[in-house]
């Protein structure tokens, strides 16, 4: 009995550890965002943003599509993305075009599309880091 107990044991054991079970609930994936059917997607990426307290993090969306080998004008490209902060904290995503600042989105969690031209801003008014989680992608309108 002693050994059948033992094994069942083991056995649980392993699926909990196949199965993610570590206590906490497993976080869910990131989505992605709705793409427009007009678009076409042209690359996907993913990444983590560890923005400092009180910091601002700023994205390029026509670099990174040239990071990626896409040598498009930023006006031709269509930038979408969805974030969310790891910890509890809200974090402001800003868009800033010749000079001109405006609100794209505030939460903790959040989705959004821009025109490549566009530089993007991850605002951390919080009194602590945060680690953002990032999923983009960038694409152009069908022709």
């Amino acid at each position: 009995m002693r050994g059948l107990l033992a094994g069942a044991s083991a056995i649980l054991c392993l699926s909990l550890v196949a199965c993610g079970g570590s206590g906490r609930p497993a976080e869910p994936t990131l989505s992605p965002p709705p793409i427009d059917p007009r678009l076409r997607v042209l690359d996907q990426g993913a990444m983590t943003l560890d923005i400092g307290a009180g910091a601002t993090e700023t994205l390029d969306p026509a670099a990174l599509a040239l990071d990626a080998g896409l040598p498009l004008a930023c006006g031709d490209v269509v930038f979408l993305f969805v974030w969310r902060v790891q910890q509890q904290e809200t974090v402001e995503v800003a868009g800033r075009l010749t000079g001109d600042r405006f609100a794209i989105g505030e939460g903790r969690q959040g989705q959004a599309s821009v025109n490549g031209c566009i530089l993007l801003e991850a605002v951390n008014e919080a009194k602590s880091a945060v680690a953002v989680d990032l999923r983009f992608f960038i694409a152009e309108v069908r022709r």
